[in-house]
């Protein structure tokens, strides 16, 4: 799908990849779900969502050290509950881009 795609610098990352490799880093430690955002600079950037205990720092600490390449790394992480469902029980990456404009919202006004 089109959607799961994210379009950075002029280079076209998919973000389901970029959530396999998330997996492959924290293992059983972070769930998580990817989406992307508009960027004025960029294009667009990606956002992390996940339900993790592990502190913002940890995880940005553990990111930044993986394999992961910079232009696949999420620009910001937030923390939430429970991730938005479909009635098929498929994740609603509708649902979770709002709710990440939501978060990035109420960051900046902090």
């Amino acid at each position: 799908r089109y959607s799961r795609f994210a379009k950075i610098g002029g280079e076209m990352i998919s973000l389901g990849q970029v959530e396999m490799l998330i997996d492959r880093i924290f293992g059983d430690e972070l769930t998580s779900v990817v989406v992307a955002i508009e960027d004025d600079k960029k294009g667009e950037q990606i956002v992390l969502l996940h339900n993790s205990q592990l502190s913002p720092q940890e995880i940005q600490k553990r990111i930044k050290e993986s394999p992961l390449i910079p232009l696949m790394q999420p620009s910001f992480h937030f923390y939430v509950d429970d991730f938005p469902k479909l009635a098929s029980g498929k994740t609603d990456f509708k649902k979770a881009k709002e709710i990440t404009l939501e978060k990035m919202l109420s960051s900046k006004g902090e």
